[in-house]
């Protein structure tokens, strides 16, 4: 699976459910939202799979540590 791929995967369940993993992370408070998710034990199969691919994308993984940095200010 590769990053554009992921893109149009569709969040099925929580706060955005029905929006894809990219409309999710076009805000800050989305994309800590999808970084969260990866982790909970009820996110499974072929979305989890997306979002780990989604989220180690370098350009992604910077925004987030961007991110966390001015939140932890």
């Amino acid at each position: 699976m590769t990053f554009n791929d992921t893109k149009g995967f569709i969040v099925p369940f929580g706060k955005f459910k029905g929006e894809t993993i990219d409309e999710v992370a076009e805000t800050d408070a989305g994309l800590l939202y999808l970084d969260w998710l990866v982790g909970m034990h009820y996110t499974k199969g072929m979305f989890r799979e997306a979002l780990r691919t989604y989220l180690s994308d370098n350009s992604i993984a910077a925004e987030i540590r961007r991110i966390q940095r001015e939140r932890d200010r």
